[in-house]
């Protein structure tokens, strides 16, 4: 059953960091509802980014997605990796509580304390982001409490 698990959180994050790679090399599908937008004060249809990252910082989130979908494997045991084991039950510990604290949100823009309502990306947070990380919290927790 635990490897099984680890297979099902590391393949979507493999996926994700995928996507990232993409974006970060110029990549524009999928793209138009990932960035949280919030109203501008010129006009209530404007919206603007609420951050704008650029190809270095997608890259580096792409890099730590890798790193985040590792993890699940080598606490698995499907994989072994060069840092001590005490390491990688910290980090299958640390993506539970990042995807849950993820899915709660920010209060304002993401998550479901999100205020911010309406935007293509408030609707793809509450349909797929949101669910998506409370699902990968959920799969992290249960193998972090399996490692212990």
């Amino acid at each position: 059953m635990v490897p099984l698990l680890a297979i099902v959180l590391s393949v979507p994050l493999a996926l994700i960091s995928a996507l990232h790679f993409y974006w970060a090399f110029g990549g524009h599908l999928g793209a138009s509802a990932v960035i949280p937008t919030k109203p501008e004060p010129s006009g209530p249809l404007e919206r603007a980014h609420v951050f704008s990252p650029g190809p270095v910082a997608t890259a580096g989130v792409a890099t730590l997605l890798v790193v985040a979908a590792l993890i699940p494997l080598a606490v698995s045991g499907l994989i072994s990796v060069p840092v001590p084991s005490t390491l990688v039950r910290l980090g299958i510990w640390t993506l539970a509580v990042v995807f849950l604290l993820r899915a709660i949100g920010d209060f304002r823009y993401v998550g479901l304390t999100k205020r911010v309502r309406g935007t293509p990306f408030a609707k793809a947070d509450t349909r797929l982001y949101t669910p998506l990380c409370f699902g990968l919290s959920a799969v992290a927790f249960v193998l972090a409490v399996g490692s212990a």
